[in-house]
């Protein structure tokens, strides 16, 4: 098989960052082409985002372009891609990292809700036909990622694109695990932010991530039968994350993430021997690996940050170490667009106020942007 490695992902960067430390020759299509991927990438394709997806044309493009230059990839989809499972299947000579029968069906809510029933796990009230609008009602857009595609009070159709669900006020948590054939690793358990200034908007966007969130052995042994439960109830191999929800003493699950997560970066930045895209590549390849190794539990995050207005990148800019995901020299970061990261160092992070730390650097970063105009 090729060392070849196409990556599809609305941000590729950190998924591309730990393939090129592993050995792989990335091709790397996404949303942002920042200045990491070019640098670690063989070739990259950018196809911006158009209310928050790809417009099919141009992606349909890209992937016949790719075939005929890269008949016998191996293809990783990452967050925002795990609908082309199919597709990319349906393509003889390339290898799709995971199994398309189970991403599909975990990434359809009918089945997914219905298996949880199966499993006696807790999940908010759930529906497919469209509620009476009210503040408790979410409405969920199927296919989207990173929280742009759940608004409250949204009016949508019943063509299948969407579903309902009442709202569940408390903690929002995920757990990042790598299952192989009858066992699965906890990696970590991560605690989940928004950004409250695009709350208008989007007000479940995600702005940010902590890794290695601390909570009681009581919540983790719930965490544990459901990881375990659902990886085997679909047969999935690899690396998959769960989103969820701990409210007055309950853990409620919304939904299953197919795929390498965004929290992974994290937790190989804290251990430097471990490389999640090789280990999820390797499980799925049918590897039965011997350990994933002893993980340290310092606290470490990082933060998304969204352009307060319209930026252009100086040319001469030099960034700080803490800063990833960034834009190349002359690109216009429209208002409201992701601008790029900000990163803790190493156990940086005050227990008791984990972001305050990256909220200073987030302002750091513009006083930094600004000060070039």
């Amino acid at each position: 098989m090729s060392n070849t490695l196409i990556i599809i992902a609305h941000s590729a960067r950190a998924l591309t960052e730990s393939a090129s430390r592993a050995g792989y020759d990335v091709i790397a299509v996404d949303a942002f082409a920042d200045s990491e991927t070019r640098l670690c990438a063989q070739a990259y394709f950018r196809i911006n985002l158009v209310h928050g997806r790809w417009p099919q044309q141009r992606l349909e493009s890209t992937l016949t372009l790719l075939k005929q230059n890269y008949p016998r990839a191996r293809v990783l989809l990452g967050a925002g891609a795990e609908h082309l499972a199919a597709e990319i299947t349906a393509h003889a000579s390339w290898r799709l990292c995971g199994d398309a029968s189970a991403i599909s069906k975990i990434l359809d809510p009918h089945y997914f809700f219905h298996s949880l029933d199966e499993l006696a796990v807790k999940y908010p009230v759930t529906q497919f036909t469209p509620p009476k609008l009210n503040s408790t009602w979410l409405t969920k857009t199927r296919h989207s990622c990173g929280g742009t595609g759940v608004l409250r009070n949204a009016q949508a159709g019943t063509d299948g694109g969407h579903y309902w669900q009442q709202e569940v006020p408390g903690l929002p948590i995920s757990v990042l695990c790598l299952a192989q054939t009858n066992t699965v690793h906890r990696l970590g358990i991560n605690r989940q932010f928004v950004n409250p200034d695009l709350a208008a908007d989007y007000p479940f966007i995600f702005a940010g991530v902590q890794a290695n969130y601390p909570i009681a052995t009581t919540i983790g042994s719930i965490i544990d039968r459901y990881i375990s439960a659902l990886a085997d109830y679909f047969n999935y191999l690899g690396v998959f994350s769960l989103d969820m929800m701990w409210s007055q003493q309950s853990l409620y699950v919304l939904e299953m993430n197919p795929r390498i997560a965004a929290s992974f970066e994290l937790y190989e930045q804290l251990n430097p021997e471990l490389n999640l895209v090789d280990a999820h590549i390797r499980v799925c390849d049918r590897e039965q690996l011997t350990t994933v190794g002893s993980l340290a539990t310092h606290r470490h995050a990082y933060r998304i940050v969204y352009a307060p207005q319209d930026i252009r990148i100086p040319a001469s800019i030099i960034w700080p170490d803490w800063a990833k995901d960034r834009p190349p020299q002359g690109y216009r970061i429209a208002q409201g667009e992701p601008l790029c990261s900000v990163h803790s160092l190493g156990a940086e992070l005050d227990p008791a106020e984990p972001m305050l730390l990256l909220q200073q650097r987030e302002c750091e970063l513009l006083k930094l942007l600004d000060s070039y105009n």
